[in-house]
């Protein structure tokens, strides 16, 4: 593959480029040229896992936005995002949903449609006490799905709604099988598209920040996942342009974050620059108050 000094044919090459396995690999090629595949005499585990936990994440999915909209539970979530100013076009464009404060209604849920305990903490989805026995890691949040650059929803991340909460405003699903924080660009799926017409990308630090500037337009923009833009992130995102723009918080740890990005994109021979703002903490906030600029 050139400079890169890597070998191998065009089924390699794709499950490096796009990370997938290879049977997923093989059916990819196959639809793209036409080729009905018949008697695969091979089984592929590691495609058989990942498909097993993107069943599970889907599932998950499913569940968190039918509550949302269907559920007095999902009441107090529904008026948060009114009151953020995000219209309900936007929370189905962006599938969000809602967990309940309840310990184990989520495994509950996913028990029912086959899946144990074991198979659903290895999603991200549970969490394991000293005493062996499982709960749900996401309740009384509003729910983010997480999804990786083909629309697959690798993990969560969910926000309090509740202000007196002691814990973390947001958690996210831990490192996992599928998920890889220094990997995943938030809406990439989304904005991808947009971002290779313009040639540039607006890179933000959170999920409003996404979701309020698309919004009103604004399209090419996806997000990391914490104050960390890394080399990976950066790595795919040169694949749909080569212009990006930072728009991070303006705070101690967003401009540490820019000034590693900087660097980062020096290597990779990317034409990067930063956005301020002087009226407002973030892009969320920012649009906000003026959306027409």
């Amino acid at each position: 593959f050139g400079a890169c000094q890597e070998g191998g044919d065009v089924i390699t090459f794709l499950m490096k480029w796009d990370g997938l396995t290879f049977s997923e690999a093989l059916k990819k090629l196959a639809d793209k040229a036409g080729v009905k595949l018949k008697h695969l005499e091979f089984t592929d585990k590691v495609w058989q896992k990942k498909e097993q936990l993107l069943k599970i994440n889907h599932l998950a999915a499913s569940y968190y936005r039918y509550l949302l909209h269907n559920s007095r539970l999902g009441e107090e979530a529904l008026n948060y995002l009114k009151k953020r100013g995000v219209n309900l076009k936007i929370v189905e464009k962006f599938q969000l949903g809602y967990a309940p404060n309840s310990w184990n209604s989520l495994l509950s849920f996913l028990q029912k449609k086959g899946f144990n305990p074991v198979e659903i903490n290895d999603a991200g989805l549970l969490v394991k006490n000293d005493r062996g026995h499982y709960y749900d890691r996401f309740r009384g949040r509003l729910i983010f799905p997480l999804a990786d650059s083909q629309g697959l929803i690798v993990g969560f991340s969910g926000r309090s709604l509740n202000p007196q909460e002691k814990s973390a405003k947001y958690i996210n699903t831990p490192e996992t099988y599928l998920y890889h924080k220094r990997e995943l660009i938030y809406g990439l799926h989304l904005a991808k598209e947009a971002i290779r017409k313009q040639n540039l990308a607006y890179v933000v630090e959170g999920e409003f920040d996404v979701i309020s500037p698309y919004q009103y337009g604004i399209e090419n923009i996806v997000a990391i996942k914490g104050a960390a833009l890394t080399y990976e992130q950066l790595q795919l995102l040169k694949r749909y342009c080569r212009r990006i723009v930072l728009a991070l918080d303006s705070d101690e740890a967003g401009l540490e974050a820019m000034k590693r990005g900087i660097a980062e994109a020096e290597l990779l021979d990317l034409d990067l620059n930063i956005v301020t703002f002087t009226d407002a903490k973030d892009p969320d906030e920012a649009v906000h108050k003026d959306p027409l600029n």
